[in-house]
């Protein structure tokens, strides 16, 4: 058709429905030309007919606006009660006193509150030196306590101030005393004027009461009734379904029986079926449908509730209906029944059956794998190679496809959409007639009510047969009365006398025939102008006007009623102008406004029927109607509420009533969803019945009074309500005089007068109750009229602000002048700088008015002219800056009206400066531009008409812009620029649209198809140029003729790849941006923010062209098109070219080009690789993807261009070509090189090409085919060539799990999650002026979800494959999660702008604070989120948990793999050994075989190996942990752990869950609960226990619990032990033992000696990694114990380890010594007295040089050695002694490290495993350098050496420290027992003091202490030997105890280097050389003793050597 329409619908649910449309006629050729050459008269007939058409269309919208109004009412009644529900309970003290957080004292209950705040004045008192006050200020109030936001208040007063404090005490307890009355119920009832507060919506809170009122009753809701399974058997059923009828009174009664009515039924059915339960016209409110049931075999799945709610009539439609489908197409009903959003009503199942075509339905799949296998193998929809469909996953399969089309599974099978259009039938129309049979049947009536109906059917028979009569003559009716209550008596007595004419039979087929003409007349109106004969009745001048007809002279009028409405304020929703929603204030109310409304009134007037005029021929037309209805709903309907002598409510009736009088209830319901004039109609009717017709039903039935019967009732009624409706003009044509045409026949007319004076007398009544009514509605209409009228005028939001000056002492400034606000600043400015000479100021007080947010507001203040602040807006930037700043101001603030006065204060200047200032510099700089123009405009004539043009908009702008400022919206549009108003400019652009046409029209194309096709005829496509040799000048890759998106990268015989697809959907997303929006996206990859169009001539053979390109506002240029001169500057041309750009160049693209193309090459990689080791060139190591964004180059052709870095033999570099640009960038890079044959780049010679690409040659060298690299850009290729070194490293050190081909690494899949980015940019405009950059939010998140991606990809190549599954889900909920909590943050940040969006005045600080505690929230959960990537980074890194169940297994598969390595290792250093050389090694792979060859080309070491001897000591180390672990783990699961029982509970050790679980009887109390945390134990609800790992830990930290201890008495580790000695026990239990080890001992006296064991310190060694000895003890039968083996020398916490396994049987004695004899084997050390052999030529490793630190122990012993200088330490008689040190850190020492180097690292940059202070005075620094140590101490300044420092130290013995735990008694006292001897205790300066009764201990004392020694020392010379080579393997310094006793040389050599000796050792020594000489054997000549010279010089020699051997040991150790 040749128009087009303008579409402005909107539906806002209980609010407002608009349906506009306009349609506008578009001139096409030749469109009216069919029409043109018809007469004149049929093209006015056929426009009448259409108009016709139109008209019915009309009215048949405005029915279903009607129905729209009762929904939309109803819609507001459930949001109003939504309201009163959800309206929380007060919070209140149950009326006592509490104080909260800020002193403030309160207490309430449910209606009041009372509150008081005292607060102290204090001033300082200098002499006191403190604050001492000097006033109280008391404030206190008393208020209510309701839901409402508001409070009402009671009484109070604010800041009372008191000089004495007791009088302000008795005061306050005055007032509480006072009002103590209020506060002795928890509810007390509310009095009448506070009643309001306590309502929602007029209603009542619930549990509260007000004073004088009875409680209100809460009404109970209506149930839904349930099948009870006793209802009536049902006979028989259709072929459809069937429904049950009931009767809602008998079902409340308790009678729950019904009838099954079978459908599709007739009315005949229908009627029996309601007689059948009582159901007849009487009654018609009891009607309910109950139930629904349908045949099994052809199941309809209705819902019960959808069928309760359908009418009959669309029930029995819909049954008719469904006969028509089979069943296949039930079974897709069913289904469509149960999707989700389905079929919402039955109208919808009934448009359904003209709408099956619309699903499509597939019974027999339920499920994703289902659907997968349907659409793969059986819908013949995939095209496929069979054997391929054997590796898709159905499941997946069918997942994608449900997800793609938007399916559903259900229970009768998968439903989809098929695409065809809904069309909708049926739903929100009427149900054909053939199948309405919904009416009441007539109740059975006696034999004189039959002969009435049967009476009156005859007469309306006879009155239908009968012949049309001629009309009465016109009878006007001349009215007397004046006022309207009169009014009503005359026309109640009319009424009267109509009656007895209307019901006459001659005259009711007349009343009947002018109703049917005047149908849009009110029922009033209809009688009037039947009774005065009217046929078709109109205004005098209407006659005239419109039809060309006069009344006739003489004629008399008729008299009827016409509106005379007035107006009234009312108070409805506001509405937001921008949503159209309603607008809400700080707690969530709806926001009201009062609008002026018509209430509807009547007069009398006069019409005129046409029979009493004359003229032309009337047309046959309506009339139109002259009423309206009801618009003062409201007012209205609380009127007749307090008119009602019962309360009045509504409900949902069943049937057609519309509603009743309920006479045991006393009250009126009227149904729900009725129009606002039936609610009307129907009340007045109830009312008059509640009025007349009441009775008590207690009553005895004489006292009951004459009743009328029920069609009296009902006339008496409905002619009440027709009067009272008349009387205020409402129709009533419906249905009031339907009772009184039955009702009159055959009753007297004196019955008749009695009952209409009844009607008369009730209607008078009702009348003036509603009329005093409205009189107090129209008092409160005037009130509020003449508070409208005192209202401030509402803001000119055009308007520059004003500035008025108060006062001033400027004669240029007058009081009282009111200027703008431009002038009022340039004049001040001006003012203040002439005065800036003077010697005071000229004072001047402003007052600014302006509008700010839409609301007018002012601004006060005072300038002193001449104080050099500058203009009128600097002043007052200058002034709230200032003190914004002045601490004194700030400390005033605080002191004296305390903190929240001073945030206020801050928060207003803030507000000031951040949104006033910048408002009024924005008007300023708005009037300059107005003035401006206004200037130029004034000139005349010396403007063109484009100047002209230019500044009248200018100054439109201006205004426009104004009303934008003043409304708080400061997103401007853009300026008017000159050259848009050029008239000779946009002929030219005519001018060029019409060569375009032309142009099109020569070429064959529309103007469309020329303009996609780039302004060039269409054209067979081109072959594509092979690739040359020469170098090709450098093209952009944007396409000279791409215009579309969907065009950039497509030509006409290759489709878009899925990047070029994606590149499309993500600009698809920009397509409606303004082009400079466009322009800044593209700048964004440029590292720019914005740009503008250029365009440039071109030359050559390109002349008549002009390039196109973007240049960018950091000077950068992008070419982006090339078109002919005149339409490249259209722009259209350039929006096109930028839209293409677009598609490439927007970041979100680049990015995923980047990634898209990595993959592929790193596989091209290998390739490439391979290629050049056959060419005998290098290999590359591809690096990264890289964009050229211009950073070197600010145009050229390369920008926009895609490249590669990549390393060459180390060095980094970039490759560029076209071929590979282009690949990238279309995503068609593949993994394979895509040249066949190998040949040397153009340009570049044979002899410089170094490597591959593409199976191309290029050099790394030529600055061909590179671009220069950027900083950035080569920090991100150091980053990864890092990266890739690293996991090159990592093969190389595992060759074994690396030599042969293995699979590329699993690529790490980021699934993105969407960003919410209409929130993003919301917040955005919350807190910034600037404009958002759409895709910025989404581009934010993805560089998060990258980073974490890489992150995760580095984690996996560093962990086993098991973990990547784990590290991929922390993944992918760190990408939802983080999706998630970003947009809930840009949630929280649109909610509130800040303050210098929203403005200071009426700031929602609330909202701002309860946004600020949500934000708060929501970035504790970022913290937690940026926790998942700790989580991924320790995956895998944990090392194999005890927990895991394959544990053993998985320790014994890296056992395996290291075993292996073990064995290369080995492998790989023999062959190098023999052939000196790794070429050709069978072990490594040739690439292992180049990286460790560079490896040990790089090694510091003289003589480098493969892998060195500290690789294979650790890895070797590794293996015999591995094994004792899996050792450890096998045996603790064989021997196991048990449970026990204690006080109150129990506990069990559940070997499953591998947990030591503690189960209480009842909750243990918090000491309990405390101590089991601090114990390791936590609760567990799954388990309901308290819980640990189950280990030795855990029974050790049970013994420390005491209320769990077993009942036994025994603690849980000895319960342990006993359970596996019996285990044991019976396990190793034999019954006959081998004869030899029964030898000697007689049959069953065999007792093995019970052994104990404990950890006690060496005395020994200093040494930490010797400093505990694990020794064994055996009981005696004395109850003591003697000193058995050590089996352990080491650290504490190793000494301890092995103590616990040995105790819980883990391990043996033999256990334990041989791993104390690996351990040795593992650390060799020097014997002492040997030198270490110089290392050979052949063979052994160089000794290291190293630097170790040690630094002073912890302790009050070390606090005067800390920090000291050297020289202090030594005035103090102190020494540097290596005892009091600790050994913190030891590593390599490098040729050019000096002390120095070693200072600086050691305080700047630490190592990470460096776990000391930083290097301070009294630090050691020990250099082992060559073999020799040297000792520096860190001294004040530089370094001091302290050889002192490397002095072995010979340790004193002491008993304390030699104590065994036991204990002996004498008489003189009990003694500790030390396994010192005798000798050594003597040596120590102990004596003999006595000894015990028995002779077996020694008591030696000191004077001070005494110890208990054993008389006789046991042998335990082996024990002691072994204690001798462990601890001189590791410290060398234990002086023996049997065979290193001193020779008496040595001591004597002592003595002599002034040391002190003991005598007794040096008798000992000549005592052990002279037995030597006597073994001696014969012959043996003995040595001559050397000199003493010689002894020196050996002695210096051994030291020097145990030194270094000591170093040694040091080294193995650490290493």
């Amino acid at each position: 058709m040749p128009y087009s329409s303008y579409d402005h619908d909107k539906l806002e649910t209980a609010e407002t429905m608009r349906i506009e449309r306009r349609i506008y006629f578009e001139a096409k050729d030749r469109e009216i030309a069919p029409y043109a050459s018809l007469p004149i008269a049929q093209l006015l007939s056929m426009r009448s007919e259409s108009a016709a058409a139109e008209q019915a269309i009309f009215d048949d919208l405005k029915e279903r606006a009607a129905a729209w109004e009762e929904q939309a009412g109803r819609t507001l009644l459930l949001d109003k009660t939504l309201e009163y529900v959800r309206t929380p309970h007060v919070q209140h003290t149950a009326n006592e006193w509490q104080t909260t957080e800020h002193n403030r004292h309160i207490r309430s209950n449910r209606v009041y509150q009372m509150n008081y705040y005292i607060y102290e004045n204090t001033r300082y008192d200098k002499e006191a030196q403190k604050s001492i006050p000097y006033s109280w200020t008391l404030t206190w109030s008393v208020r209510t306590n309701s839901p409402s936001r508001t409070q009402a208040k009671i009484a109070g007063q604010d800041r009372k101030v008191f000089t004495d404090k007791a009088a302000m005490e008795k005061y306050l307890n005055g007032r509480i005393k006072a009002y103590d009355r209020l506060f002795t119920e928890i509810s007390p009832p509310i009095p009448q004027e506070y009643a309001d507060y306590f309502k929602v919506n007029g209603m009542l809170m619930p549990d509260y009461t007000i004073e004088g009122e009875e409680p209100p009753q809460q009404q109970q809701a209506a149930a839904i009734p349930e099948n009870t399974g006793q209802e009536k058997e049902r006979e028989h059923m259709s072929e459809q379904f069937s429904i049950m009828i009931g009767n809602r009174s008998r079902f409340d009664a308790g009678d729950p029986g019904g009838y099954w009515l079978d459908m599709p039924a007739t009315k005949e059915q229908l009627h029996e079926a309601m007689r059948n339960v009582g159901i007849t016209a009487d009654n018609p409110q009891d009607f309910s449908i109950r139930g629904y049931s349908d045949d099994p075999e052809k199941h309809i799945a209705l819902p019960y509730e959808m069928v309760c709610a359908a009418d009959v009539d669309e029930l029995n439609f819909l049954a008719a209906r469904l006969e028509q489908l089979d069943p296949a197409e039930v079974g897709k009903l069913n289904a469509a029944l149960q999707q989700k959003n389905g079929l919402a009503n039955i109208g919808q199942v009934i448009d359904f059956t003209y709408n099956v075509d619309f699903y499509v339905h597939i019974p027999e799949v339920h499920n994703y794998h289902d659907l997968g296998d349907y659409y793969l193998n059986q819908s013949g929809m995939v095209q496929m190679p069979e054997e391929w469909k054997g590796g898709i996953d159905l499941s997946t399969f069918g997942r994608n496809a449900a997800a793609q089309e938007k399916g559903a599974f259900t229970e009768y099978g998968y439903i989809v959409e098929s695409g065809d259009e809904w069309e909708r039938q049926f739903e929100g129309r009427e149900v054909p007639e053939e199948y309405r049979i919904m009416s009441y049947p007539q109740p059975e009536r006696g034999e004189q009510d039959k002969a009435y109906m049967d009476a009156a059917e005859t007469q309306q028979a006879d009155a239908q047969a009968a012949e049309p009569q001629q009309p009465r003559p016109v009878v006007p009716i001349i009215l007397t009365s004046e006022k309207p209550a009169e009014k009503v008596k005359e026309i109640t007595a009319r009424l009267e006398q109509g009656v007895q004419a209307i019901f006459d039979s001659d005259r009711y087929k007349e009343f009947l025939t002018a109703m049917s003409k005047f149908h849009d007349y009110s029922l009033n109106n209809t009688i009037l102008i039947a009774m005065q004969g009217g046929n078709l009745v109109m205004g005098f001048r209407q006659w005239e006007k419109e039809f060309d007809r006069h009344v006739k002279k003489g004629e008399k009028g008729i008299k009827i009623f016409a509106p005379a409405p007035y107006k009234v304020k009312k108070l409805v929703d506001k509405i937001d102008p921008e949503t159209r929603k309603p607008m809400l204030d700080r707690e969530g109310k709806v926001v009201k406004e009062e609008k002026e409304i018509t209430v509807p009134a009547f007069k009398v007037i006069t019409v005129f029927d046409i029979s009493q005029t004359e003229g032309k021929e009337f047309p046959d037309l309506s009339v139109k109607p002259l009423l309206a209805d009801v618009e003062q709903y409201e007012d209205f309907f609380a009127a007749l509420e307090k008119t009602s002598p019962v309360p009045m409510g509504f409900e949902k009736i069943e049937g057609t009533a519309h509603g009743y009088y309920h006479l045991e209830e006393k009250r009126i319901a009227i149904d729900e969803g009725m129009s606002e004039l039936q609610n009307l109609k129907t009340a007045i009717h109830e009312i008059a019945h509640a009025k007349l017709h009441d009775i008590d039903l207690n009553a005895p039935q004489e006292e009951q009074g004459d009743r009328p019967d029920r069609r009296t009732r009902e006339v008496q009624a409905e002619s009440i309500a027709y009067t009272v409706c008349q009387h205020y003009g409402l129709d009533t044509s419906d249905y009031s005089f339907g009772y009184v045409a039955g009702w009159s026949s055959g009753r007297e007319l004196a019955e008749l007068k009695t009952s209409l004076e009844t009607i008369r007398a009730t209607a008078a009544e009702i009348i003036n109750s509603i009329d005093g009514h409205f009189a107090e509605l129209q008092k409160e209409r005037e009130a509020a009229k003449a508070q409208e009228a005192e209202k401030e005028p509402t803001p000119d939001l055009a308007a520059e602000p004003t500035v008025t000056i108060e006062w001033s002492e400027s004669p240029q400034l007058r009081e009282g002048e009111t200027i703008p606000l431009s002038r009022a600043n340039t004049l001040i400015a001006g003012l203040d700088e002439a005065n800036l000479a003077s010697p005071g100021y000229d004072k001047v007080a402003f007052r600014i008015d302006y509008v700010m947010n839409g609301i007018a507001d002012h601004y006060e203040g005072r300038q002193d002219l001449g104080d050099g602040d500058g203009s009128l807006v600097e002043h007052i930037e200058q002034h709230h800056t200032y003190y914004l700043n002045d601490k004194e101001w700030e400390n005033y603030l605080l002191h004296n009206e305390g903190k929240e006065a001073l945030e206020a204060d801050k928060e207003h200047r803030a507000m000031l400066l951040n949104e006033f200032i910048p408002y009024l510099k924005l008007h300023c700089n708005l009037s300059e531009m107005e003035r401006i123009s206004t200037e130029a405009l004034q000139a005349g004539e010396s403007l063109t008409s484009t100047e002209t043009a230019y500044h009248t908009a200018m100054q439109a702008y201006v205004a426009e812009c104004r009303g934008l400022v003043n409304q708080g919206e400061y997103n401007l549009p853009p300026v008017p620029q000159l050259r848009d108003f050029d008239v000779e400019l946009a002929a030219y652009k005519e001018h060029v649209k019409e060569e375009i046409a032309q142009e099109a029209a020569a070429a064959g194309m529309t103007v469309e198809e020329y303009a996609a096709n780039g302004y060039e005829p269409y054209a067979a496509p081109e072959p594509e140029a092979a690739q040359t040799t020469e170098p090709q000048e450098p093209k952009s890759p944007v396409s000279e003729k791409t215009d579309t998106p969907e065009q950039a990268g497509q030509t006409a015989d290759k489709p878009l790849t899925d990047l070029q697809k994606k590149a499309v959907e993500i600009a698809k997303q920009y397509e409606n941006l303004p082009l400079q929006d466009k322009i800044g996206i593209v700048a964004q990859a440029f590292g720019s923010t914005s740009g503008k169009i250029e365009t440039s001539p071109c030359t050559g053979k390109w002349r008549g062209t002009s390039d196109i390109s973007i240049k960018f506002d950091n000077g950068a240029s992008l070419f982006i098109g090339n078109h002919r001169t005149p339409q490249a500057k259209t722009v259209k041309v350039q929006t096109e070219c930028v839209n293409a750009a677009l598609v490439r160049y927007n970041p979100e693209i680049i990015a995923a080009t980047k990634e898209a193309a990595i993959s592929a090459l790193r596989k091209r990689e290998t390739k490439d690789n391979e290629i050049a080791g056959q060419k005998g060139l290098k290999p590359y190591t591809l690096l990264n993807v890289e964009f050229n964004d211009g950073t070197d180059e600010k145009s050229g052709g390369h920008m926009g261009w895609y490249y590669v870095t990549l390393a060459v033999d180390g060095k980094i570099c970039s490759h560029i070509e076209t071929g590979l640009n282009y690949a990238i960038s279309d995503g068609k890079v593949s993994e394979n090189p895509t040249r066949e044959d190998y040949f040397t780049a153009g340009a570049l010679k044979e002899t410089d090409v170094d490597y591959v690409f593409n199976n191309v040659g290029f050099s790394s060298t030529s600055d061909l085919y590179s671009l220069s690299i950027s900083k950035e850009v080569r920090e991100r290729a150091e980053k990864t060539l890092a990266q890739r070194k690293e996991v090159q490293t990592e093969k190389a050190a595992d060759p074994q799990s690396h030599t042969a081909e293995q699979p590329e690494q699993t690529e790490t899949k980021v699934t993105y999650y969407p960003i919410n980015e209409n929130a993003a940019r919301r917040a955005k405009e919350a807190i910034s002026f600037s404009d958002y950059k759409p895709g910025s939010a989404t581009a934010e998140y993805r560089h998060y979800v990258d980073e974490a991606a890489e992150l995760a990809a580095r984690q996996k190549k560093r962990v086993d494959p098991s973990f990547h599954e784990r590290i991929d889900g922390l993944l992918d909920a760190y990408a939802r999660k983080l999706a998630a909590n970003m947009n809930k943050g840009y949630e929280i940040t649109a909610r509130v702008p800040s303050i210098m969006i929203a403005g200071g005045s009426n700031f929602p600080v609330r909202k701002k604070e309860k946004q600020n505690a949500a934000a708060d929230k929501n970035m504790e959960e970022y913290r937690e989120i940026q926790g998942l990537l700790d989580k991924i980074r320790s995956t895998g890194m944990g090392g194999i948990s005890a927990d895991d169940p394959n544990a053993v297994s998985k320790l014994e598969s890296k056992l395996a793999k290291l075993e292996a390595l073990q064995e290369t290792m080995k492998a790989v250093n023999a062959y190098y050994r023999k052939h000196k050389t790794l070429d050709g090694c069978p072990h490594l792979s040739p690439e292992q075989i180049e990286k460790m060859k560079a490896s040990m080309s790089g090694s510091w070491r003289g003589n480098p190996k493969p892998f060195e001897s500290y690789e294979l000591s650790n890895n070797n180390a590794e293996i015999h942990r591995l094994k004792d672990r899996i050792t450890a783990l096998t045996r603790r699961k064989e021997l196991g752990y048990v449970g026990w029982e204690f006080d109150g509970g129990r506990v069990e050790a559940n070997t499953a869950d591998n947990r030591l679980q503690i189960f209480f009887d009842e909750k243990p109390d918090k000491e309990i609960r405390e101590e089991l945390k601090g114990n390791g134990f936590r609760y567990a609800p799954s388990a309901e226990a308290w819980q640990r790992q189950l280990n030795d830990n855990a029974i050790y930290a049970a013994d420390r619990i005491k209320c769990i201890q077993p009942l036994n008495g025994e603690s849980p580790t000895e319960l342990q032990k006993r359970a596996r000695r019996e285990a044991a026990a019976q396990k190793e239990a034999v019954p006959e033992q081998p004869q030899e080890e029964t030898q000697g001992a007689e049959p069953g006296n065999a007792v093995t000696p019970e052994t104990f064991y404990k950890v006690r310190q060496n005395p020994y060694s200093d040494s930490p990694e010797n400093s505990y000895i694990l020794q064994e003890y055996v009981a005696q039968d004395n109850g003591m114990a003697k000193l058995g083996d050590i089996l352990y020398t080491g650290t504490p916490e190793k000494c301890r380890e092995l103590l616990g396994k040995l105790e819980t049987g883990e391990l043996t004695q033999g256990d334990v010594k041989e791993l104390y004899a690996k351990a040795q084997e593992a650390q060799p050390a020097a014997e002492p007295g040997q030198g270490t052999p110089e290392p050979t030529a052949t063979g052994k490793e160089p000794d290291k040089d190293t630097f170790s630190i040690y630094q002073l122990k912890d302790g009050d012993g070390m606090r005067d050695y800390h920090f000291e200088p050297y020289d202090r330490l030594q005035a103090a008689g102190l020494s540097v002694e290596a005892a009091n040190y600790n050994l913190i850190y030891t590593a390599e020492l490098t040729p050019r490290t000096s002390l120095e180097d070693i200072y600086t690292r050691f305080n700047i940059d630490h190592p990470k495993d460096f776990k000391g202070h930083s290097l301070s005075v009294s630090d050691i620094v020990v250099l082992h350098h060559n073999g020799e140590d040297t000792a520096h101490y860190v001294d004040s300044f530089g370094y001091k050496e302290v050889p002192e420092f490397l002095q072995e130290q010979t340790p004193q013995l002491t008993p304390d420290t030699r104590m065994t735990g036991e204990q002996i008694r004498t008489p003189r006292g009990s003694f500790s027992v030390t396994d010192m001897t005798a000798e050594q205790m003597r040596e120590a300066g102990y004596g003999l003091h006595h000894t015990s009764e028995d002779g077996k201990y020694l008591i030696m004392g000191n004077g001070t202490q005494a110890f208990a020694v054993a008389a006789e020392q046991p042998e335990k010379a082996d024990t002691l030997k072994h204690v001798e080579d462990a601890i001189e393997q590791n410290d060398n310094h234990f002086d023996g105890i049997i065979n290193n006793t001193p020779t008496a040389d040595e001591l004597e050599a002592k003595a002599r280097n002034g040391e002190q000796i003991s005598l007794a050792e040096y008798a000992a020594a000549l005592k052990a050389e002279k037995e030597q000489g006597k073994e001696t054997k014969p012959g043996k000549k003995t040595e001559k003793k050397p000199s003493i010279r010689a002894q020196l010089k050996a002695d210096k020699e051994r030291a020097a050597q145990r030194k270094q051997a000591r170093s040694k040991s040091q080294d193995l150790e650490r290493s």
